[in-house]
């Protein structure tokens, strides 16, 4: 696919939005099927949605992503290899992508959890905190459980 030399090459990409985005997101937003994220600078801001596709979204930071030039699928018309990114941090709001994790260099990330966390369903973060755990396991009979351990 060609690239939109216009687009790319216009002020407000180039001086505005791209340098921004990489400013607050200055980690690589990749994130690898074990859910750790790519520990390389941001070098590249990829569109998940083409901007020739869908041009009101050029520069909404919702279909933004930094990302090194390793984890960049440079020539693709938009996110087409069904990778997975954190959220994208921005000056006045946090833009979650699927799968809610917030970057690992943010003040509030929490690693995410490792087992069997069924019961937390519809979390948006990997924040969930002791409270949640709490309530997701409220009523549960521990010792039921532990009997066959």
């Amino acid at each position: 696919m060609a690239r939109n030399t216009a687009f790319y090459d216009s002020y407000r990409w180039r001086q505005k939005t791209s340098p921004l985005v990489k400013q607050y997101n200055p980690q690589c937003q990749r994130l690898f099927d074990s859910g750790a994220q790519c520990g390389h600078q941001s070098e590249v801001v990829h569109h998940l949605v083409d901007p020739t596709v869908a041009p009101h979204k050029a520069h909404d930071w919702t279909n933004l992503v930094a990302v090194c030039y390793e984890h960049h699928p440079g020539g693709q018309q938009g996110e087409t290899m069904g990778y997975r990114y954190c959220a994208t941090v921005g000056p006045h709001a946090i833009h979650y992508h699927p799968g809610g994790l917030l970057p690992t260099w943010h003040k509030d990330y929490v690693k995410p959890t490792t087992g069997d966390v069924s019961r937390l369903a519809g979390t948006t973060t990997s924040a969930v905190g002791g409270a949640r755990i709490d309530a997701a396991l409220a009523g549960l009979d521990v010792e039921a459980l532990l009997d066959g351990v």
